[in-house]
């Protein structure tokens, strides 16, 4: 009888520290999601030589890369200049495939359409329309080595921010050309 009352007791004691919640699976599974890591690293460039590059890392260490530009799915945009800041990617075999000079992304950049609306990217990880656009810019960023913007469409239809992927057609000091939304835009300093 005292052995049932104690058993009775603890299941009791069991059920109130859980709440008498079950976890349903939809709440198990938010639990077990993975979220990818963003192999995307920053670096700054020190030396390059034909074949490899030289960069140091944010904490000030150096990092020695191959460097291949006709690699198939290797993605570069701006000079490697150095002393500039790069947004970098690189193969398990130590190639950077990817990279991004932010000295010459971050900048005023106008649509080539003449209209004098562009967009303004600053290196914070700030970004902003310029002019009358259809789209208010709010970040950028880079994930996996693609760049992302974050913005809401101008005309107040929806405030909700939207991120999307950009490809980098082209860029240098005074040109960048950038796929958004499925349209090629054209921008120039």
């Amino acid at each position: 009888m005292i052995k049932s009352s104690v058993l009775g007791f603890a299941a009791m004691v069991f059920i109130a520290s859980c709440g008498g919640h079950v976890r349903s699976e939809a709440d198990a599974s938010k639990k077990a999601e993975v979220v990818a890591e963003d192999s995307t690293f920053f670096a700054t460039v020190k030396l390059v030589k034909e074949n490899s590059i030289m960069l140091t890392d944010m904490e000030g260490k150096d990092m020695k890369f191959g460097l291949d530009k006709e690699r198939p799915n290797s993605s570069f945009a701006g000079s490697l200049t150095q002393g500039d800041t790069l947004a970098c990617m690189a193969s398990q075999q130590g190639v950077l495939v990817s990279a991004v000079n932010l000295n010459e992304l971050c900048n005023l950049w106008f649509f080539e359409d003449g209209s004098g609306n562009g967009i303004r990217l600053v290196k914070d990880g700030a970004a902003c329309s310029v002019g009358l656009a259809e789209f208010s810019f709010r970040l950028w960023k880079f994930k996996n080595g693609q760049l992302v913007f974050t913005f809401v469409p101008s005309d107040g239809s929806d405030y909700h921010e939207q991120e999307e992927e950009i490809k980098i057609v082209e860029m240098n000091k005074k040109r960048f050309v950038y796929i958004f939304r499925g349209d090629t835009i054209q921008c120039s300093r």
